[in-house]
């Protein structure tokens, strides 16, 4: 069932609306504004790309931990070669940590979401690569697979185990599982039009 709808992500303008958004589907907040060239110690190459970056959810256990970042850009940079440019290395210097990138502008729209996923390399089966997932929204012009993924990112209360949200952003942003929810909602559309007609 959707719950959140075209309005919530209307109401996403700047980074304290994200983080209100965040909590309206249960993720734990906190701002803390990161020194790009400090905190992070990426490559010139990426640090030229990032405007601002904070990091805005933070959940850890022992053995796991699942963040969510966003990311501020020029327009010009929210193509997939810069989002890579900026998350392989940083991938590579934080190895340990699964995370949600919100990748946007000054004016929050659009909302380029990225879950990447560590995968096996086809020609080396030793090495990962980072497979990039990515979920573009356009707050003027929302699409119904877009809330479809943005409901499946929604924790239950109280939700705090970062394996196991890690492991509903797995889930989300599955292409098999939102193409099969696509076929689903039309086939069910297609037959109430078709009683209907009859």
């Amino acid at each position: 069932m959707i719950t959140i709808t075209m309005k919530n992500i209307a109401n996403v303008t700047d980074r304290h609306s994200l983080m209100a958004f965040l909590n309206s589907l249960n993720y734990q907040t906190e701002e803390i504004i990161i020194d790009k060239e400090i905190d992070l110690d990426l490559p010139e190459r990426a640090n030229a790309i990032i405007k601002s970056i904070a990091l805005i959810s933070d959940y850890k256990t022992d053995g796991a931990q699942f963040q969510i970042y966003t990311i501020e850009v020029e327009p010009s940079h929210l193509r997939r070669t810069d989002i890579r440019t900026v998350l392989e290395p940083f991938y590579i210097r934080f190895p340990h940590i699964n995370a949600l990138f919100v990748f946007t502008t000054v004016k929050y729209n659009p909302l380029v979401l990225v879950s990447p996923q560590r995968v096996l390399s086809p020609e080396d089966r030793t090495k990962t690569k980072l497979k990039l997932r990515i979920l573009r929204i356009d707050r003027d012009n929302v699409y119904h697979t877009d809330l479809e993924v943005l409901n499946a990112l929604k924790l239950t209360p109280g939700e705090v185990d970062p394996l196991q949200i890690w492991m509903r952003h797995l889930d989300a942003f599955s292409i098999e599982r939102v193409t099969e929810e696509f076929f689903k909602t039309y086939k069910e559309k297609f037959d109430r039009l078709k009683e209907a007609l009859e």
